[in-house]
């Protein structure tokens, strides 16, 4: 049964960065989330998304970084990673649970 629409993103890091640097990763996302319009400016510098559009949906984000992540954020992320392999917009399945760490 599928289950009802959660709102959540994610942060991608490479495994051994993310290992090596877990304060540095936690410390950026704190800051996009501290300060939504230099996040919207920073994500369309390098998403090549308009800022204005960034902005709009920035600002329809519930921010906020909760650790441990939650069996509901894994499960919704779970839900994408299986969209995308199904439609084929990703070459293999991916098991977010063991894919994601846990920074703190």
């Amino acid at each position: 049964m599928p289950r009802p629409l959660t709102r959540t993103s994610s942060s991608i890091a490479t495994r051994s960065f993310a290992r090596e640097y877990p304060a540095a990763l936690r410390l950026l996302l704190d800051q996009l989330a501290a300060h939504p319009d230099e996040a919207a400016r920073f994500l369309s510098s390098i998403t090549g998304v308009p800022n204005d559009v960034r902005t709009k949906a920035i600002g329809r984000l519930e921010w906020g970084v909760t650790y441990p992540i939650s069996e509901q954020v894994i499960a919704a992320q779970q839900d994408s990673a299986d969209l995308a392999f199904r439609d084929k917009v990703i070459p293999r399945r991916i098991g977010v649970r063991e894919a994601m760490l846990q920074i703190k």
